[in-house]
C-alpha cells in the first residue's frame, strides 16, 4: 500500500476475540468513506489500485481480511485450509468491523460499499439482516449467490459435501483441492490482465502467510447454506440503501442467470461488462475503466 497521510494496518478483536486484520488509507481531508470487502482467499493489499482510485477522489478507504484468510486468524492448524465454522461468523466479524471504523466516520460523511464475490455475499446478507445501516450506496461485484459446480449438478454437489461433513470430514480439503499452489495464467477464469495476475502471484511468494489453498468441506457446506438463505430472503434487503450489481460476460465462477434474478431486487439495473471475467477489479485497464466509470457514476462522484 502507498504511504498516504493516513496509512493504518492493524488488528481488531473479532466476535470471539480472535485477531482480524484491517486497513485504513487516505488523506486527512477526506469527506467520504468507502468500505471495500474482498472475496475468498484474498487480502487487502491486492486492492491497492482500487484504494488509490478512491483516495484520489476524496475517500477514506477501509478494508479487512476475512477470518481464515489474508493476515487474519486461521481457524485450523493447517493454515492453508480455507475454513470457517459458520458463515454467520463472517456476519459477526463484519458487525465488529463496522463498529471499529465508525471512529473514522465524521459527522456528514457519506459511507459507500464496494465488495467482491464472497465479500458481496456477506454484505448482501448484512443488508438483509440489518436495517438502517451506515451505507448510502453499495456496488456488488460478481456476488457469490450461486457457485458453478460443474461437472456435478448443484443438488449432487450439496449431497456430496453434506455426506463428508456428517462423516466427520468437515475439516478436510474439498476433494480435488489442497494446500496453496500457484495457478497458471493460461485458461484462468479470474482475469485477462496478465500484469495484475502475476503481481498477485509475486506478492504471495513474498507473503506466504497471506495465502490459502482450497476450501474445506465444511466451508463449502456452509457456503451452500448461506447462498440458499440469501436467495430465499433477498427481497428483504434494506430498501434504504441504493444497490447495484456488476459482473462480466465471461463470468464462470458464479452463475450469471442467478445474478440476473438477484439483480431484480437491487435499486439499480445491473451491468454486464463484455469480456470481463470473475475478478472485475483485477481486469485489464480497458475493462477496469468501464467498471470505474459505472461505479463513479452510481456513487455520484467525478
Amino acid at each position: 500500500m502507498e504511504d498516504w497521510e493516513i496509512s493504518i494496518k492493524d488488528y481488531f478483536k473479532g466476535y470471539d476475540s480472535k485477531k482480524i486484520r484491517y486497513g485504513v488509507f487516505g488523506k486527512k481531508d477526506y469527506s467520504k468513506v468507502i468500505v471495500i470487502l474482498q472475496g475468498r482467499a484474498e487480502y487487502f493489499e491486492k486492492y491497492h489500485h482500487i484504494v488509490r482510485h478512491f483516495v484520489e477522489k476524496g475517500f477514506l478507504a477501509v478494508l479487512m481480511d476475512w477470518r481464515g484468510q489474508g493476515g487474519s486468524c486461521r481457524e485450523l492448524l493447517d493454515k492453508d485450509k480455507g475454513h470457517v465454522n459458520d458463515f454467520l461468523d463472517y456476519q459477526k466479524d463484519l458487525s465488529f468491523f463496522l463498529k471499529k471504523i465508525s471512529n473514522f466516520i465524521k459527522p456528514g460523511d457519506q459511507v459507500y460499499g464496494l465488495s467482491h464475490s464472497m465479500g458481496s455475499h456477506n454484505l448482501m446478507r448484512y443488508l438483509i439482516e440489518n436495517k438502517n445501516s451506515i451505507f448510502k450506496k453499495i456496488v456488488f461485484s460478481s456476488p457469490m449467490v450461486e457457485i458453478r459446480t460443474f461437472p456435478l449438478s448443484q443438488s449432487l454437489a450439496k449431497l456430496y459435501v453434506n455426506t463428508f461433513v456428517k462423516s466427520g470430514l468437515g475439516d478436510s480439503y474439498l476433494v480435488g483441492t489442497g494446500k496453496y499452489k500457484e495457478i497458471k495464467f493460461k485458461n484462468n477464469n479470474l482475469t485477462s490482465n496478465k500484469r495484475k495476475f502475476f503481481e498477485n502471484i509475486f506478492y504471495l511468494r513474498k507473503n506466504k502467510d497471506h495465502a490459502i489453498g482450497g476450501p474445506t468441506n465444511s466451508w463449502v457446506f456452509n457456503a451452500f447454506l448461506s447462498m440458499d438463505y440469501l436467495k430465499k430472503n433477498i427481497s428483504k434487503i434494506d430498501p434504504e440503501v441504493k444497490t447495484k450489481i456488476i459482473y462480466g460476460s465471461k463470468e464462470s465462477v458464479v452463475k450469471i442467470e442467478v445474478l440476473k434474478k438477484i439483480s431484480k431486487f437491487m435499486s439499480e439495473p445491473s451491468l454486464e461488462i463484455k469480456n470481463a471475467r470473475h475478478e472485475l477489479m483485477m481486469e485489464s485497464p480497458e475493462l477496469l475503466e468501464i467498471f470505474f466509470q459505472s461505479v463513479d457514476k452510481f456513487f455520484g462522484i467525478k
